[in-house]
């Protein structure tokens, strides 16, 4: 089969970028964990184990539905899998801002929140190295990048929204879902999959 180049109609930085992007979403649902922690126990009564299991919940889910969700890109393609887990990862986050219980908090956050961002976090990793087969470890870093950007994205905005009387932690739930899941749908329905027998142009 001849091989194709690439066109200027999908520059392959782009799935780069959306894998940033993707991860960066991912990163400001499993690494901001702790901010919740003393409002949680500050409404609830909850105890620090009783919050941390919702966390422990969600590291699971994502840890277990990473390896399916490699699979599933395989099978589907990286786009129906990503745009899946960007509204299940927005949906999680924005329906724990409603929550009155902790097994409500463990439902939203620990398996729906979780099982987005498991099924968003593999496929762009696995795609870049496609893209970028002359720089398969750069690429894959620049993705990977993206979950300490959403930390910092993440730490400085809840804590602003939480200081303001009228919002607080819900809030942060509420509007962080929304904008977490309309990044990873969006990013995820713009990537794609580079043709078979598909190289980089020469350098």
């Amino acid at each position: 089969m001849a091989q194709q180049t690439a066109t200027t109609s999908y520059p392959r930085w782009i799935p780069l970028l959306l894998g940033f992007i993707i991860n960066a979403a991912v990163g400001m649902t499993t690494y901001s964990w702790s901010l919740f922690i003393k409002p949680l126990n500050a409404e609830f009564g909850w105890s620090r184990a009783e919050i941390a299991l919702a966390f422990a919940i969600c590291c699971l889910v994502f840890g277990v539905l990473s390896f399916p969700a490699g699979k599933l890109s395989d099978k589907y393609g990286p786009k129906r899998v990503v745009a899946t887990g960007g509204v299940l990862l927005g949906a999680g986050f924005i329906l724990t801002g409603f929550i009155q219980s902790k097994y409500q908090l463990y439902a939203t956050y620990g398996l729906m929140a979780g099982a987005g961002a498991g099924l968003i976090y593999l496929p762009p990793v696995a795609l870049a190295p496609r893209w970028w087969p002359d720089r398969r470890a750069l690429a894959t870093g620049a993705i990977v990048l993206g979950l300490g950007m959403g930390l910092f994205i993440m730490a400085p905005l809840a804590t602003y929204i939480m200081q303001d009387p009228a919002m607080g932690w819900r809030s942060v739930f509420r509007y962080c879902g929304i904008a977490m899941g309309l990044m990873a749908l969006i990013s995820g329905l713009l990537l794609r999959t580079p043709p078979e027998g598909w190289v980089p142009p020469p350098v």
